[in-house]
C-alpha cells in the first residue's frame, strides 16, 4: 500500500497549477474608493456557514462533525463520476491559542467499495493559499478550491478525501490566521477524524496529510498534531513545497524592497503574512508591524479579507501602488 500510496500521491506535482481560488480578475471599483467584495459562484449567503452557538462549540469533542451538507455532484461530472457521497462538513478544531472554534471543509468518499474491510484509507488535504475570509473557502467554490482532477484521481484509486479549509476560511465574520502553523495542523488532523466520524467504519483509521505550498506547510503542521486525531492511525505526511524559512523571505523581500527592486507578484502573501501576524496577536501586531502604512490601511478593511488569492495583488496596483506606495515597513 506504501508504494502504491507514493505512485498516487506524486500526482500532486502536476497540479500546483491549480492551487488557487479559481476565479480570475480583480473585482470593479464602484463610484467611491471602498473595496469590493467579490461574489462568487455559488457562493451566496448559506445558512451552512453561519457561525455556530461559540458555546455548543466549546461542548463539542475535537472533529466532532457540527453540521453537514451535501455538495451536488451529477453523474454526468467529473466528480460525479467518482463520488459516493460528496458534502461539506463543519467540526470542532481549535485556534493558534487553543481555543475550540469551528471550521469548514469537504469528504469525499469513492464509489469503488473497499479493498477491505478497514475501509478505504484517508487522505486529509491541506490546500495552497487562498486567502483570508470567508469567501476564500475551497469548500465554498465548485471547483473545490480548483483541485478536482486531483481529488477524483486519488478517488478513483481508492481513497477517500477530506479537505479542510483551515480555521477562519468559510465560516462567516472570520479570518484566516495565515501560517499559523498549530491551527492549521490541528485542523488538518481534526478533518480526518472528522471525516471517521462522518463516514464511519466505511472510512479508515489510516490517513495521510497531504499538502501543497501554504497547504505543504499546514501537512507539516498535522504531522506534528497526529495524535490529537485519537483512535485514527497516522501514516505519514506529503508535503510539497511547504512554506518555509519566513523570516529569511521576509529579510530577502526587505533588502530588495530597500535597493529598489520590485516585490510584484509577492505583494499580496506579503500582506497577508502581515495580516495573519495581526490575527494572532492584534495589539503586538498592528497590520502596520510589518506593513507599509499605505498597505496596511487597505489590509485593516474587513471587505479586503475576502478578496482572495487572484484578486488582492490587482487590488493593491489599484489602491496601493508599490510605486508610491511600497510593501514593507522598512524598520520593521
Amino acid at each position: 500500500m506504501r508504494r502504491r500510496a507514493i505512485a498516487v500521491l506524486g500526482v500532486l506535482a502536476l497540479s500546483t497549477a491549480a492551487a488557487g481560488c479559481g476565479v480570475s480578475g480583480p473585482s470593479e471599483a464602484g463610484a467611491e474608493r471602498g473595496p469590493q467584495a467579490a461574489a462568487r459562484p455559488g457562493t451566496g449567503h448559506d445558512a451552512f456557514y453561519d457561525y455556530p452557538d461559540q458555546a455548543l462549540v466549546a461542548k463539542a469533542a475535537p472533529g466532532e462533525i457540527l453540521r453537514s451538507q451535501p455538495i451536488p455532484a451529477p453523474a454526468s461530472s467529473l466528480l460525479g463520476s467518482a463520488v459516493s457521497r460528496a458534502e461539506r462538513i463543519m467540526y470542532r478544531t481549535a485556534d493558534q491559542h487553543g481555543k475550540p472554534v469551528a471550521a469548514t471543509g469537504f469528504l469525499l468518499l469513492p464509489k469503488k467499495a473497499p479493498r477491505n474491510e478497514d475501509g478505504w484509507p484517508l487522505i486529509s488535504w491541506a490546500h495552497g493559499t487562498t486567502g483570508l475570509g470567508p469567501m476564500c473557502a475551497p469548500s465554498r467554490t465548485e471547483s473545490l478550491g480548483g483541485m478536482t482532477p486531483l481529488l477524483v484521481k486519488w478517488l478513483q484509486e481508492g481513497f477517500a478525501v477530506v479537505a479542510a479549509d483551515y480555521p477562519g476560511l468559510g465560516p462567516e465574520g472570520q479570518v484566516h490566521g495565515f501560517l499559523h502553523l498549530r491551527a492549521e495542523g490541528l485542523s488538518v488532523a481534526h478533518a480526518a477524524l472528522a471525516a471517521r466520524n462522518a463516514g464511519g467504519r466505511a472510512v479508515s483509521e489510516k490517513w495521510f496529510a497531504v499538502g501543497l505550498s501554504q497547504g505543504g506547510h499546514a501537512a507539516l503542521g498535522a504531522g506534528e498534531q497526529a495524535a490529537e486525531a485519537k483512535g485514527m492511525r497516522f501514516l505519514g505526511t506529503a508535503a510539497f513545497a511547504p512554506s518555509s524559512h519566513l523570516s529569511t523571505a521576509l529579510r530577502d523581500a526587505m533588502d530588495k524592497q530597500m535597493n529598489g527592486g520590485s516585490l510584484e507578484g509577492l505583494r499580496g502573501l506579503l500582506a497577508y503574512i502581515g495580516a495573519g501576524a495581526h490575527v494572532f496577536d492584534p495589539e503586538t501586531f498592528p497590520y502596520d508591524a510589518l506593513l507599509s502604512p499605505e498597505v496596511a490601511k487597505e489590509m485593516a478593511r474587513p471587505a479586503v479579507h475576502n478578496l482572495c488569492m487572484d484578486q488582492i495583488d490587482a487590488y493593491l496596483s489599484l489602491f496601493a501602488p508599490e510605486e508610491t506606495a511600497g510593501t514593507l515597513k522598512p524598520d520593521w
